[in-house]
């Protein structure tokens, strides 16, 4: 059966768990006119100083993968090509993502929107390209559900709901993203996922449509050399995650304001590094301000974004739809236990215990690491919130 936008809308604004969009035929005219290799050539000839890979190395120590372990590597991709795509073992994988589409030469997004998920007007796109072993650390979207379109390659995806007993971290610091502190790209001590009671796991393949529902954890890492393209769908309630962020990040500015740069830099995400430099205080408390004494439909008028509603529908409305498209969707469920630890055993391969833990191991760095999660906690900022609301009323 066709599923018609609205369907897709519905069900990604109300699911509770992943699902696959299988086989889904896209109007995307980039997709149309041209393979992969074509798609590469109109990269080199926009990048004439090289395309601004990152790269890192296969084997780690047993801390995440995290994005400051990576090296800016410039390249044509006919060197990636060589060095990464069809090379036997790499000693490295190398990633250009998660960057907007428009970076990018028109030829190699022309035609791509989310018209026929049900959403014609995004405005932010991205895309992620990158080779075997190109992964970001697990975390969840602080923001919004996540729509993942498979377009080349294939990409490995663990995830788990929002109340898995994972453990969160605050640092490396990324606004619209919150890690966990576990590592699933290379453990070395698989005693730390004995309490993880529902992993989930899927491998996204060309073709194929990804809905990752708000606040869920997800690990993806490319299986080979991937293309796959993204947005987030804001929400309403994303004003409340808004909040949250406004404090967490108030706090975090206010304690690493003092910091040397290397301690500073581990302490946020790379992408993050300026929020440190052109934080505010004065100008971040009238936006929290801001925050609080609107409602959430005034502040959506206010501040003029197209939110959309979440969790409208009863759960027999979503059955009904998810039933007529049975053959289109797939509802991904939880894998067992041995499934689980079988996929961790293959990546604890990459665990090298030569590699230097680094800043890490640091005493000065795990006490602000410490110090930065205590105070970051959920339930305090819950607490900080309330009391903000209150003083604003009283």
């Amino acid at each position: 059966m066709l599923l018609e936008p609205i369907d897709i809308k519905h069900i990604l604004l109300n699911i509770d768990k992943p699902c696959i969009i299988k086989n889904l035929d896209l109007d995307w005219e980039c997709l149309k006119s041209m393979n992969l290799t074509q798609w590469c050539s109109y990269l080199d000839q926009s990048f004439e100083d090289g395309i601004p890979f990152e790269v890192a190395n296969i084997k780690h120590n047993k801390y995440p993968q995290w994005e400051r372990h990576r090296q800016l590597c410039r390249m044509t991709m006919d060197e990636y090509m060589t060095r990464f795509h069809l090379a036997e073992n790499p000693q490295q994988w190398a990633t250009f993502s998660y960057k907007s589409l428009n970076v990018l030469p028109k030829q190699c997004w022309n035609g791509v929107d989310f018209e026929r998920f049900g959403f014609p007007d995004t405005e932010y796109i991205n895309f992620w390209f990158g080779s075997r072993g190109a992964h970001t650390p697990a975390h969840f979207d602080s923001y919004g559900c996540n729509i993942v379109v498979q377009v080349y390659g294939s990409k490995s995806w663990l995830l788990f709901p929002p109340n898995e007993r994972l453990s969160p971290t605050r640092v490396p610091y990324e606004e619209s993203s919150v890690y966990c502190s576990e590592n699933f790209y290379s453990p070395n001590d698989l005693d730390q996922f004995q309490n993880i009671a529902q992993p989930h796991h899927l491998i996204l393949k060309a073709g194929d449509a990804l809905i990752v529902p708000r606040h869920w954890w997800h690990y993806a890492e490319n299986l080979e050399t991937s293309l796959s393209i993204n947005t987030w769908i804001p929400l309403d309630i994303d004003v409340q995650s808004q909040i949250d962020e406004c404090i967490v990040q108030t706090q975090i500015c206010g304690i690493t304001n003092s910091l040397n740069d290397n301690l500073r830099s581990a302490v946020f995400n790379p992408n993050e590094i300026e929020t440190l430099t052109e934080f505010d205080i004065t100008s971040h408390m009238k936006l929290l301000k801001s925050l609080l004494s609107y409602s959430t439909d005034s502040i959506n008028k206010r501040l003029k974004v197209n939110n959309f509603p979440y969790k409208y529908l009863s759960p027999d409305e979503l059955a009904k739809i998810l039933d007529k498209c049975d053959d289109v969707i797939q509802s991904n469920e939880c894998i067992t236990k041995d499934v689980f630890i079988d996929i961790l055993k293959t990546n604890a391969k990459r665990f090298d215990p030569t590699v230097e833990d680094g800043i890490e191991a640091a005493a000065e760095y795990r006490s602000i690491h410490s110090f930065i999660n205590s105070i970051c906690r959920p339930n305090v900022i819950e607490i900080a919130k309330a009391n903000l609301i209150n003083e604003i009323r009283s």
